[in-house]
């Protein structure tokens, strides 16, 4: 199969769009987990092993339940609508808790719940690109919008060298502090 007929066989914008609300949708999905450990810090939340399961966790068990409500909104006013409305309702939520904060372990199974709308994103992406393009071509588009790798390991590496350098300089900072000649070169 030729990357031109990909193109003529259904409608390509679409096929763009949508691999891209499921990359975005994935990665943002996934943020408490990954934020887990600073968030049940001591002097964060200190949060207990069991609250910090349940927080990773709720993303995922609230996005399972999420797939059902949006699939019946997918099939009542559209995968694009859907679509919409999902990210408006994930976008407010992670404004919010940055505004806001989170303050206590209530609010990141609160959080969980608005990032399950994310993880539900598969009920909205795969019927609208399946619906553009024939049923031969079904299976090559549906991996195409499910293939996540490029983006997120693009996405990643930049997150893993801000995070480097921001460990750098407090390295360097607490350093300095504690001994303030520590960083001096001089000459063997």
């Amino acid at each position: 199969m030729k990357w031109s007929q990909l193109k003529q066989a259904g409608h390509f914008p679409t096929l763009v769009t949508a691999f891209l609300y499921f990359d975005y949708s994935f990665m943002v999905w996934t943020l408490l987990g990954a934020l887990g450990a600073q968030i049940a810090a001591p002097e964060s939340l200190a949060l207990s092993a069991q609250q910090k399961g349940l927080m990773v966790a709720f993303p995922i068990l609230s996005g399972a339940v999420l797939r059902i409500l949006l699939g019946l909104l997918v099939d009542r006013i559209g995968a694009k609508n859907t679509g919409i409305f999902a990210q408006l309702v994930v976008m407010t939520g992670l404004v919010t808790a940055w505004l806001v904060g989170l303050k206590n372990f209530e609010a990141t199974l609160l959080m969980g719940a608005v990032l399950g709308f994310a993880g539900a994103s598969f009920a909205v992406a795969l019927p609208q690109v399946g619906r553009w393009y024939p049923p031969n071509m079904q299976g090559l588009v549906l991996g195409v919008i499910q293939d996540r790798t490029p983006i997120r390991t693009l996405a990643s590496g930049a997150v893993f060298r801000a995070d480097l350098y921001q460990q750098a300089r407090q390295l360097l900072n607490s350093t300095e502090q504690t001994n303030p000649d520590a960083l001096e070169l001089t000459p063997a």
